[in-house]
């Protein structure tokens, strides 16, 4: 039955699943990382699954804003389950990201960091029971699991930008594919490298990621002093302090900078920032 050691259990805890199942790796933890969710399958990484495909980006990449979230240009990872084609907004995969991708370069190219907030690495996005479970789950279920799952276990960024509300800078955002350009909105303290809120709920080390906050906690964070570790695409690691710039950070999660869809399309971040 539903709710027994060998099945999951529904809502939004991610318990539930067997031990044998999503056992407790070493490799997935970090020794300084205070918050684990979850008994099983405890996990404090995530990897460069590129634009956010809602809050601050909805709607400017029109009637699919998913999948073109998922180019290669945007990020590293992206989504492998493939929605039935007869569900045309959600269908088709994310395209496979290679090596010759990486026109700036492997060495500024972001694949995984930490992330406090981040769910048990057995979880498929916001699963319940029904949705894991023998049986047929509405195709609105399958598509919210597997599209939020690139937050519970990615790091994104938002279409936003610091210089949002200069009017000079009017012509120059990007178009996405669309006449005219498409202003950014503001760049909102949770998108940042340890961001949280104003309040103590909000503090770093209370949050909790849900399925209603979850793209505002896709974002590296730690228990480290001012930044967090990140691997690059080059094999390397770097400390990327938390006060880097929003642009910085957004040429770092793109593979291609000027062919993705960030607003500001011709920043390309240096080695001194």
């Amino acid at each position: 039955a539903s709710g027994s050691e060998h099945e999951p259990t529904s809502g939004a805890s991610g318990t539930g699943f067997h031990s044998l199942a999503a056992p407790n790796l070493a490799i997935m933890q970090c020794p300084s990382n205070p918050v684990a969710v979850g008994d099983y399958a405890k996990n404090s990484y995530v990897s460069n699954n590129g634009l956010c495909h809602s809050t601050g980006a909805s709607g400017f990449l029109g009637s699919n804003p998913f999948l073109q979230s998922q180019d290669r240009a945007n990020g590293a990872f992206n989504c492998k389950y493939n929605v039935p084609a007869a569900n045309l907004k959600h269908a088709n995969e994310g395209p496979k990201v290679r090596l010759d991708d990486l026109k700036d370069g492997a060495g500024s190219t972001m694949l995984f960091s930490e992330n406090v907030q981040a769910l048990p690495w057995s979880r498929a996005g916001f699963i319940d029971a029904a949705d894991v479970t023998l049986g047929a789950p509405a195709d609105e279920d399958v598509i919210f699991t597997h599209e939020s799952a690139r937050y519970v276990h990615g790091m994104v960024w938002h279409y936003v930008d610091p210089k949002f509300g200069e009017a000079a800078l009017a012509t120059f955002w990007n178009t996405n594919g669309t006449a005219a350009p498409v202003v950014p909105t503001q760049v909102v303290e949770f998108y940042r490298i340890n961001g949280g809120g104003a309040n103590v709920s909000q503090e770093i080390f209370n949050l909790q990621m849900t399925s209603t906050n979850a793209a505002q906690l896709a974002r590296p964070s730690s228990a480290h002093t001012d930044g967090v570790n990140a691997a690059m695409a080059d094999g390397g690691t770097r400390f990327i302090a938390d006060s880097i710039d929003y642009r910085v950070y957004q040429a770092l999660l793109t593979p291609r900078g000027k062919s993705s869809n960030v607003p500001w399309p011709e920043y390309v971040h240096s080695d001194e920032e």
